[in-house]
């Protein structure tokens, strides 16, 4: 069996099929592409979440392992990443998410509800305008930023660039090759 490409076409278009081949072969695998365990099973995934043993914080890893023509680019991206919560075990993890918290408030979430069905409202007429398209371009990807745009106060002129800039950032966390966006994401 090939090594798991989490970045495949096959792995986008039809993720069932595409994981089920591996999962096959077991439940935990290793990914040379990513350098990364792959877990694929619930109750693995579960014991991992669990096990005190795995953490989290990795960038230091990243940074040792940075080499070549675009270790400057990738270093900025890792100093970025270091410092989100999703990379930190508590008490760092917990001190960085304190300001976020009041963002995420039962109140303050359904304060955003008839926003939010206004973008939803916005995204389907401009599908329906355009004669239809893909449902992921055109509505699932471009609304998660949307609304958190919106939590944040991002301000409406603004928000292209951050979601440009937010997938160009999402090659770099995620290692596609043969993309030229480091350079750009560093900027």
């Amino acid at each position: 069996m090939s090594d798991i490409n989490l970045l495949d076409p096959r792995a986008i278009d039809d993720p069932h099929g595409y994981f089920r081949e591996f999962r096959d072969e077991g439940p935990i695998q290793w990914s040379d592409r990513h350098r990364a365990w792959i877990v694929m099973g619930h109750p693995e995934l579960n014991a991992a979440f669990r096990d005190s043993r795995l953490s989290t914080e990795r960038m230091s890893g990243f940074r040792e392992r940075l080499s070549g023509p675009r270790a400057e680019a990738l270093s900025m991206a890792i100093d970025l990443l270091d410092g989100w919560m999703l990379f930190h075990e508590p008490p760092e993890h917990t001190r960085l998410r304190g300001p976020l918290a009041r963002s995420f408030t039962p109140r303050s979430v359904n304060a955003l509800e008839d926003r939010v069905q206004q973008i939803v409202d916005d995204l389907l007429n401009n599908m329906a305008a355009s004669s239809g398209g893909d449902l992921v371009e055109l509505l699932t990807h471009p609304l998660p930023a949307a609304v958190i745009a919106e939590l944040f106060g991002v301000p409406i002129d603004e928000r292209d660039w951050l979601a440009d800039w937010s997938e160009k950032f999402g090659v770099v966390v995620f290692g596609a090759v043969g993309r030229d966006d480091y350079d750009e994401v560093a900027r």
